[in-house]
């Protein structure tokens, strides 16, 4: 088992460009090890979204138009399996991932690695030790801040 530690961002005083670079920079660090994710879509704030976050979350919400609630301004997928979904499925949570009001990615022994919420400004991640150099290269300046 890889022995992991919290991390966060203060990603609040961020512009939205440099949130979604560095919540996607996270995501991609951990990719490997993610198991399972699941994300909302607040369908309300789609008049903010670029064109492919728009057409992620219409992926997402089909996919899990099966597992959870959904309305016009807001679904949910549930828990879904990487292993068990298309590429697609896992390609489209991480274009969509920074701009969910909760996003969260899990690895296998049900640990968490990723958790976004607020539309990125709320990052925490479970990283290794080799994970946090590659992490800290990848989202230069800002830093990665220990949680515990």
């Amino acid at each position: 088992m890889t022995t992991r530690r919290a991390y966060s961002v203060d990603a609040e005083s961020l512009s939205t460009a440099e949130r979604v670079r560095i919540c996607r920079a996270l995501v991609g660090v951990v990719a490997e090890a993610v198991d399972s994710f699941e994300t909302d879509v607040p369908w309300s704030n789609r008049d903010e979204w670029p064109r492919e976050v728009s057409q992620a979350a219409q992926v997402l919400t089909d996919q899990g138009r099966k597992q959870r609630r959904r309305n016009e301004a807001y679904a949910q997928t549930g828990r879904l399996s990487r292993s068990k979904s298309v590429p697609a499925v896992w390609d489209a949570w991480v274009t969509f991932a920074p701009y969910a009001f909760d996003a969260t990615a899990w690895a296998a022994d049900h640990g968490r690695l990723v958790s976004l919420a607020d539309e990125g400004t709320s990052v925490a991640v479970w990283l290794s030790p080799d994970e946090f150099v590659r992490a800290g290269q990848e989202i230069t300046p800002v830093p990665l801040r220990p949680l515990d």
